[in-house]
């Protein structure tokens, strides 16, 4: 019998994993999109009507893929957990793909490292990770009441 218990244990650890796994690259994924497709990036010099919807899609995505996690996780501990170390996961991801221009050598590694940093930034802060934390929590809260 402690046989099945032990099982139970570790599979709710490697959910646990599983689901912070995949709703990183899901972020990471929608922040990268973002970035390439040029809804995130400001540039209203170049662009001063950007179109509204590409940035509420983007905001909507990360609100939905946050709120499907805290369902499959539905723990509000391990969601508040889940939500750091995704976006944590997200962000070095995100960083890791935009330097690799600058690594590769088709731009200079200096001004690869720059727009990483700032591209990085902006696809996750502020907005993007108070809609995270919200759409985690609220799914979590759902399955706990």
């Amino acid at each position: 019998m402690s046989w099945i218990k032990t099982i139970g244990l570790k599979s709710s650890r490697v959910k646990f994993v599983l689901v912070v796994l995949g709703w990183g690259v899901s972020l990471a994924s929608l922040a990268l999109t973002g970035i390439i497709a040029g809804i995130i990036i400001p540039r209203a010099a170049a662009k001063p009507n950007m179109p509204i919807l590409g940035i509420a899609l983007y905001y909507a995505g990360i609100f939905g893929v946050s709120l499907l996690a805290g369902l499959v996780l539905s723990n509000i501990g391990r969601s508040l957990f889940g939500v750091l170390v995704s976006n944590s996961l997200a962000a070095s991801l995100t960083y890791l793909a935009l330097i690799i221009p600058g690594l590769t050598g088709l731009i200079p590694e200096t001004l690869a490292e720059d727009l990483a940093i700032a591209f990085t930034f902006t696809a996750f802060f502020p907005i993007a990770l108070f809609l995270g934390l919200l759409g985690g929590l609220l799914g979590s809260l759902i399955t706990e009441v």
